[in-house]
């Protein structure tokens, strides 16, 4: 008779996400289906609602005890639903903690005294699973090869969570397989993607984290990474990773130009402009790169600088309404150009009543 597993929900404070990661994409290898909140959410999905979903979908939660959980306020309330639902919870015991009455009384699986594969089997034998993990990356190249097979499906469908876990399961038995890996680390990448779109942008960088992890010579993933930590003003941060991305791939203009925009936020002038002048060597047909740097030559006083880089940028787009107001500002400053001030500013005005 074919065992049927449980759906399992994994309840755990983000300061445990190294561990849950694991367990998951262990549970998964072992069959289990798995819920557990940063794969199963959708970007734009509500949170409140899709947790409610996952609670409600499964059919016992794995609680991971730590003194950090015990005092989070979200993973109470998971906890508290599920006992009050009578339905099964069974406590994983990281850390010594204090925990609440209602978890004390309940029989848990100790990770503090033995191996992880120990605590593992534990968990598995309160299915009726015997010993069965002694190395979760050590697999038969028959269930490679079935996964492999399913990864291919799900990845020429665009199905990017089912790619996940399924990548997922393949690396847990073999963390070293490529295919694997560079299929995974792509999906990683296009939910990062989406999660920044809606700008979740720590929900990105956690899935650009898993990315790179996997596959840490791909120059998009530290771009990309590096886009949503400009987002979220950590700058230096963001300019990490767009050296990171330049060293990969030495000549591509987007992150020479965004580098160069995170530069500017650093009030670090030089390198800004030096940025912006190598996006317009790599791309001199580009206008908004020849008017961004005629921006930073008029703040700086350089107006000669400034109005050519405005006069190309009119060259290449002639019905940008900015442009002409940005050259209309910087004549406005210099000496006796008062008239080519008052004509650009008209221009710009007649554009954007067009």
């Amino acid at each position: 008779m074919i065992q049927t597993l449980p759906r399992l929900f994994i309840c755990y404070s983000r300061k445990d996400e190294e561990f849950a990661e694991k367990l998951v994409n262990d549970l998964i290898a072992a069959g289990f289906e798995v819920w557990v909140d940063k794969r199963n959410i959708l970007p734009g999905a509500n949170w409140g609602d899709s947790i409610q979903d996952g609670l409600d979908s499964a059919e016992t939660m794995l609680l991971v005890v730590t003194p950090e959980s015990m005092t989070s306020k979200n993973v109470k309330v998971e906890w508290e639903y599920y006992f009050d639902s009578d339905k099964p919870i069974i406590p994983l015991l990281l850390k010594p903690t204090k925990r609440p009455f209602q978890i004390n009384r309940l029989q848990y699986v100790d990770f503090v005294g033995a191996s992880y594969e120990h605590g593992l089997n534990g968990v598995l034998a309160r299915f009726g699973i015997r010993d069965q993990i002694t190395d979760p990356k050590v697999g038969t190249a028959h269930q490679i090869s079935e996964l492999l097979s399913e990864l291919e499906n799900t990845s020429k469908k665009m199905r990017w969570t089912q790619v996940i876990e399924v990548g997922e399961q393949i690396l847990a038995l073999d963390g070293n397989h490529k295919t694997a890996r560079e299929k995974t680390a792509r999906a990683y990448r296009i939910l990062g993607q989406s999660y920044h779109n809606n700008m979740s942008y720590d929900r990105a960088i956690a899935n650009y984290n898993r990315a790179i992890e996997l596959n840490p010579n791909e120059a998009i993933y530290f771009y990309s990474r590096g886009k949503s930590y400009y987002k979220r003003t950590e700058h230096d941060r963001a300019i990490a990773d767009f050296n990171r991305a330049i060293e990969l791939d030495p000549n591509n203009v987007e992150y020479f130009y965004l580098r160069g925009l995170s530069y500017d936020a650093n009030d670090e002038y030089n390198l800004a402009v030096a940025d912006f002048s190598r996006a317009i060597e790599l791309d001199p047909d580009n206008a908004e790169y020849f008017s961004v740097r005629g921006d930073f030559y008029q703040e700086k006083g350089e107006y000669g600088r400034a109005i050519a880089d405005f006069n190309r940028a009119i060259e290449l787009d002639p019905n940008n309404a900015s442009y002409f107001e940005a050259r209309g500002a910087t004549y406005s400053r210099m000496p006796n150009k008062q008239t080519e001030s008052r004509r650009d500013l008209a221009k710009a005005a007649a554009l954007r009543n067009e």
